[in-house]
């Protein structure tokens, strides 16, 4: 992980997605766009970030939990004991909601 790595998760985590003119662009971050883009391709590659397309990311699973504390993503393994309860509640129950969005989406799509 780089110095800025964690930044540019939270600002991905906290609008939902991202890209990197979206970030270098924030008046907190201090790097190019070019800097960016270079450690999005690097989270992504990692597990921490999903691409979805011409440069634009969301976060993962791993990627909110190792945010939260409770993933190693050195060794790529989720450490339950280190959350709070609260803590696990909340990234859980976001899981889930999305899986059921993403089901909803599919069984009921009109496209």
């Amino acid at each position: 992980m780089a110095n800025w790595d964690d930044r540019f998760l939270e600002f991905t985590y906290d609008y939902g997605g991202a890209t990197p003119k979206r970030i270098a662009d924030d008046d907190h971050i201090q790097v190019s766009r070019q800097y960016v883009a270079k450690r999005l391709r690097e989270l992504s590659d990692h597990g921490l970030l999903n691409k979805i397309g011409r440069g634009s990311y969301t976060i993962t699973k791993e990627g909110k939990y190792y945010l939260a504390g409770a993933y190693d993503a050195e060794n790529q393994e989720f450490i339950e004991y280190e959350l709070r309860n609260y803590e696990w509640l909340i990234l859980e129950s976001e899981e889930k909601i999305n899986d059921f969005q993403s089901w909803f989406d599919d069984k009921f799509s009109t496209t």
